[in-house]
Order: C-alpha cells, then structure tokens, then sequence
C-alpha cells in the first residue's frame, strides 16, 4: 500500500537569511541555498551564528491522520552536516506546536568543525506510534524533509574524479541486458565509463538517487553503494589493464586508477609496470585467474564494502539484530 509520507520528501522549504562571526556583528548571505563565506577563510574568526526560516507547507499536516491534524505528533529538525570533518548533529526547530507557518532558527558552529561545505537539511519526524497502514508508523521515522542548503567555507582538495558517471533507466529497454539485473557498466566510449542502474528497482533506485548527507538514507546508500561500487572498480581496472598493451592507455581515467590500486596488484603478482600486467591477462589460464582474483580483493579493501553496511545496521537496526537475539 502507498505510504504518504513517500510522496513529502523535499516538500520543506529552508532558507538561510543572515550570519554572524564571533559576534562581530550580523551579514546577510548572498544566496539562501548555496551561499559562499570562502572569502572569510583566512580572517581568524573561532564560531559562526548561522540564521535562517525553514517552512512547512500545509500538506505537511497531511501526514498526520485526522485525529491528530490539531495536534501532530511530529518533531521538527535541523540536521547538520559538517560534510569535511565529518561532524553530525541535529537540533530541535519545534516539538510541540507542529502547524504549516515559517519557522526561525539560529545555530552557532565551532571553526574546528566548519570546514569546507556544511550542509543543513530540515527533517520532520513523527514522535508516536501510529497504527494506520497509510502513515508513518514508528516514532521518530521520517515523514518529510527538504532540499539541503550548503554553506561554503573553504576551498577542499578532494580526490574528485569524473570516473563514476552513474545513470538510471528501465532495463526493460535495453535488449543486451537482462531486465532482471541491478546494474551494469556500458563500455561504449571507453572515454567516458558508464554505471547504468535498473531503476525498476524502485526502492533501491530512491536509495542511491536520494541526495542526502544524514539520516536513513544516507546510511543506506553509504551501506549499498560500495557494493556496487566494488564490482564496478575491479571492471574498470581490468579494462585498464587490458588496454596498456604497450605501457600506454586508451582514456585519461585509466592511469589514475592503477595508479590508485596498482601498487597492491603488482606486489601481488610480481610486476612492476602496466604492460606486465597485460600480458599475465591476456595470457588466460591459472595466471589470469589468479590476477582477476588478485584486482578484487584489492579494489574491496580499498573501497571498504563492509564497514558502511555495518555503520548502516548499528544507525538504523532493531535492538534484534544489534543483540544477536
């Protein structure tokens, strides 16, 4: 049966309004969604006072059965994520008088943990059981939320690559795929790798689509993704390792990647150089086994598979599960 609360996610508007560091006195921000405070990085400043309304819309309350619409049991949240030093919190915007009109809030952030992107998304949960099938029934499941607003502190290296071009369509138009399968990587520009994913899988679709740092889907998709992930990156590299024939390769993100996996691979099997690795492949038999073998337990110790899944169990399971019970 369709649950309401499915159709409220990214239906809560928040908007940052004003800033202050170390009471220096109140800015206004340049952009209530996407504001840039880069040109302070260097000034010195300890904390910062973020402002801003977050609104619920009337069909917010629809969430809610009729008996409760006077007086919702929900909670209204302001999760942040402080996205580069991987500080999480959530703050209470309201608990007792959820109704649909623009809330305030202000919060104040450590310069030890504003660093690089801080992301505030506003969260409504309900607060007590419910046992109408249509709605939210546990308390504290999330019921509705909105787009996330993204304050900029600094410029962030990262190792960013353009490697994971991740895409979603109906397998049931793809003729040289099984309708059945999650995934798969379309090799057809060797430029530009794709990762195609079934989107008839509805639920595990909203899960990796989902654009959200905190919360359940968050820890899903951090818990589902590198699985994923792994069988893509042990693709890749073996194709990389196909095309250095002669020590040279055929796209630019191919280099970087044995570059990043390499050193594991070659200890493992004896080499040193790319075209090494070719040949052993392109051999076949017990070698070329063994070197597909050798590609993935190194790409599943780096992109570390289990770790997310665990971290996902502990946020989100039942006491049965944590217990052994």
């Amino acid at each position: 049966m369709p649950v309401l609360y499915e159709e409220a996610f990214g239906e809560i508007d928040l908007e940052l309004t004003e800033y202050e560091f170390d009471n220096s006195g109140l800015g206004e921000f340049d952009s209530p969604r996407r504001p840039s405070l880069k040109q302070y990085t260097d000034s010195g400043w300890t904390e910062i006072t973020l402002s801003g309304e977050i609104t619920l819309p009337a069909s917010t309350l629809e969430l809610f059965p009729n008996d409760e619409r006077a007086d919702p049991p929900g909670e209204l949240l302001l999760a942040i994520d402080c996205l580069d030093t991987h500080y999480r919190f959530g703050t209470t915007i309201e608990d007792s008088d959820i109704e649909a009109t623009t809330y305030t809030f202000e919060e104040t952030l450590s310069r030890d943990y504003a660093y690089g992107d801080v992301e505030l998304r506003p969260i409504l949960v309900r607060t007590e059981p419910c046992d109408e099938e249509k709605y939210a029934q546990y308390p504290y499941m999330r019921i509705a939320d909105g787009p996330e607003a993204i304050v900029s502190f600094d410029d962030v290296e990262t190792e960013g690559s353009n490697l994971m071009d991740v895409r979603f369509e109906s397998f049931e138009k793809r003729e040289v795929v099984p309708d059945h399968n999650l995934y798969y990587l379309d090799r057809t520009d060797v430029s530009s790798p794709r990762v195609w994913v079934n989107e008839d899988y509805e639920l595990i679709t909203r899960v990796l689509d989902h654009d959200a740092h905190t919360g359940w889907a968050a820890d899903m998709q951090s818990g589902l993704a590198p699985w994923i992930a792994n069988n893509v990156v042990s693709e890749l590299v073996l194709w990389a390792i196909l095309c250095a024939e002669d020590g040279e390769f055929d796209a630019d993100w191919q280099e970087p990647l044995l570059e990043k996996y390499g050193p594991d691979i070659y200890e493992a099997m004896d080499a040193e150089e790319p075209e090494e690795l070719h040949e052993q492949l392109a051999e076949g038999g017990d070698e070329a086994h063994y070197l597909v073998n050798v590609v993935n337990k190194v790409v599943q110790d780096q992109v570390r598979v289990t770790p997310p899944l665990e971290e996902f169990i502990e946020n989100q399971a039942t006491d049965y599960f944590l217990e052994g019970s």
